[in-house]
């Protein structure tokens, strides 16, 4: 202390007088609590008084300051003792305040776990599994679908069709707690679970959906093959795809097959069929004109319509503009127009049903023009009787000038065809059955053929039962034959043909008829003959000369007259105009004709509408004029009440 005075100056007494500090007020220090292993919180304290610094210190426990405010926790459980202390000053005194911190495990994460979910991995694959946990502790891996993939260790080898499903799992220490587990996923392999439909025709053309597991990532599926024939694949998914059934090369019964660059090849048994559909039979067109053709076919019953395509070239590479896949329902002939003349095109025809198209028919390969040939009148198909020998001019058969014909025959057995001079068709009917007869004709201009096919069935020659000359006056020159003949042919005929040959001199046949083809005589007998009934017929002879019929009796061919093949008739014949009824209701017609001529006739039964149908039994004439009544047999067809029937008269060849 220190006294300063006038009379006795400055007195000092050392250390003998104290300033005393205030102390500050309470300091207000609460740190969060609990704290994370492996975490750093922040500290402060409220109060106190004075400028005095604030201070931390871990008193005890698993903590230490970091960077002088900040309490890091070093393990995962215990209680932290931190006191905070704020210094003295020159008017307070320090204070302190003392608060727990409780110490808990740390929350980890598991991340990277690889490979990635959802990857899609080949049967027999293997590969390793990583995942990392955010506490750096070791991450365990627990296999879900032992069934789908084996797992040894870290790795996994996926042994079959299925999910892999692995769990990714760390389960903590004394610091931090059990991670939240992981499981990833992985498609293993891949299955075709069902093919909509599972069948289609030989021809393809449908669509086919191949629904299953992992075919592909979507985008890759590269090939698909049913019962071993490629398909087109319209759209795919992971797990479907669409594609269009392709052509087979005949039925069968095989798998479905997908292959992908990310599942490899999937494979289902016997998943699909290939099913038959006849193809139609192309027929050559007809009409053909410079500009426009007909194509026909004939229909295939199992056919719900029918496709046709016109092509510019045997391969279709381009198609005439409208005639590509045209749908022609169950047309058997079709139009095809706006061609150019001298061109050649293509034909062919496809069936369709439910199942998809047919194979195509033949192509036909045929140019346009006015002189290519084609079908114009074809021939009525029908029974002749063995022996009946035909010639027929084959101009009335095809259209076009100046063509190169052959024919052929399926059986020489039963029928023998030759092209004679000037186009005609001669055939012999040789024995029983049936036969294909096959004409052509060619333009040498351009080579184009055209074809015809018809069937002729030959029944064998009536059956001779008897055969006696009748008794006769000495003095009476004619001599009468009877023949008891029989028709064992199975068919009802409609007369018999009884031919001549051997006649010796000075014997002639009285009541014959006509003459055959190959000049002989004979008698043509139009009445019903049906199928075992017998005719006796009675033949005249009138001999002059030095023989008798009954001592030189004529060899005798009989034939039966059947409604039978008749060649195409030429021309538009004659209208008749010359007829009458008679009082039975039947009706007569007659014409000029000339003897030894063969006429046909035809008839309509609702003039002018209808069609001109030809009575099945030709008239050769016997004089210049030639009566026929129209009673049948064969019967003609009747006409309504207000039909007007018309006739007319064609003469036609042999």
């Amino acid at each position: 202390m220190r006294v300063v005075s006038t009379s006795h100056g400055e007195t000092i007494a050392a250390g003998a007088f104290e300033y005393l500090r205030d102390p500050q007020a309470s300091l207000g220090f609460a740190p969060a609590s609990p704290q994370a292993y492996g975490t750093t919180n922040g500290l402060s304290a409220t109060g106190g008084s004075g400028t005095g610094a604030v201070s931390y210190a871990v008193a005890g426990g698993p903590g230490v300051i970091a960077g002088g405010t900040n309490l890091a926790v070093t393990a995962g459980s215990g209680a932290i003792e931190v006191v905070a202390t704020k210094a003295q000053d020159d008017f307070y005194t320090a204070a302190a305040a003392t608060a727990a911190v409780t110490a808990i495990k740390a929350d980890q994460l598991i991340t990277n776990f690889l490979p990635p979910d959802g990857k899609h991995f080949v049967l027999g694959f293997v590969t390793g599994l990583s995942a990392q946990a955010s506490s750096g502790l070791a991450v365990g891996f627990v296999n879900l679908a032992p069934e789908v993939a084996l797992l040894a260790g870290t790795n996994i080898t996926f042994t079959n069709t299925g999910l892999a499903r692995v769990r990714a799992e760390q389960a903590g220490d004394a610091n931090w707690n059990a991670a939240v587990s992981v499981t990833n996923f992985w498609p293993a392999g891949s299955r075709i679970t069902n093919v909509t439909p599972g069948a289609a025709n030989v021809g393809g053309g449908i669509a086919v959906l191949i629904q299953g597991q992992w075919l592909g990532d979507g985008t890759d599926i590269t090939n698909v093959t049913l019962a071993g024939v490629a398909a087109a694949v319209v759209t795919q998914g992971a797990d479907e795809v669409t594609v269009t059934a392709g052509v087979a090369p005949g039925t069968a019964t095989g798998d479905v097959r997908v292959a992908s660059v990310s599942s490899g090849t999937t494979v289902r048994s016997n998943a699909f069929e290939y099913l038959w559909l006849d193809a139609p039979v192309q027929l050559d067109p007809v009409d053909i004109t410079p500009t426009n053709l007909v194509a026909r076919w004939e229909l295939v019953p199992a056919a719900s319509r029918h496709v046709l395509d016109a092509g510019t070239d045997t391969n279709f590479a381009a198609y005439v503009p409208g005639y590509e896949k045209l749908d022609v329902a169950l047309a058997a002939q079709y139009a095809v127009e706006g061609l150019t003349d001298g061109t050649w095109y293509a034909l062919r025809l496809f069936a369709w049903n439910a199942d998809g198209y047919s194979w195509p028919s033949r192509t036909v390969w045929v140019p346009t023009g006015t002189n290519t040939p084609y079908e114009t009148h074809p021939p009525r198909t029908g029974p002749v009787s063995q022996g009946a020998l035909m010639d027929h001019s084959l101009s009335n058969l095809f259209h076009g000038a100046g063509l190169v014909y052959a024919a052929e025959s399926s059986d020489t057995n039963v029928m023998t065809v030759a092209v004679g001079a000037g186009g005609r068709l001669i055939m012999e009917p040789i024995g029983p059955g049936t036969a294909e007869i096959t004409v052509t004709a060619t333009d040498p201009a351009t080579g184009y053929t055209s074809t015809y096919s018809f069937t002729v069935q030959v029944v064998g020659a009536p059956a001779l039962d008897a055969d006696d000359f009748l008794p006769r006056e000495l003095w009476n020159p004619r001599f009468t034959q009877a023949l008891e003949v029989r028709n064992g042919s199975g068919l009802d005929a409609i007369g018999v043909r009884v031919l001549f040959t051997n006649l010796m001199p000075g014997i002639a046949v009285e009541n014959q008829t006509g003459t055959s083809s190959d000049g002989r005589p004979m008698i043509e007998m139009q009445t019903a003959f049906t199928n075992g009934a017998v005719l006796t017929l009675d033949i005249v002879y009138v001999c002059t000369g030095a023989y008798r019929a009954d001592a030189y009796p004529p060899t005798v061919e009989l034939q039966y007259i059947l409604p039978e093949w008749t060649p195409p008739l030429p021309g538009e014949g004659t209208v008749l105009g010359d007829g009458y009824p008679l009082p039975d209701g039947r009706y007569v017609i007659q014409f000029d004709s000339v003897p030894g001529r063969l006429y046909a006739v035809e008839y309509r039964i609702d003039f002018p509408g209808g069609e001109w149908v030809e009575v099945p039994l030709r008239l050769r004439a016997t004089a210049n004029r030639t009566q026929w009544i129209d009673a049948g047999p064969p019967a003609t067809q009747p006409s309504a009440l207000g039909q007007i029937r018309s006739y007319r008269v064609k003469e036609v060849e042999e």
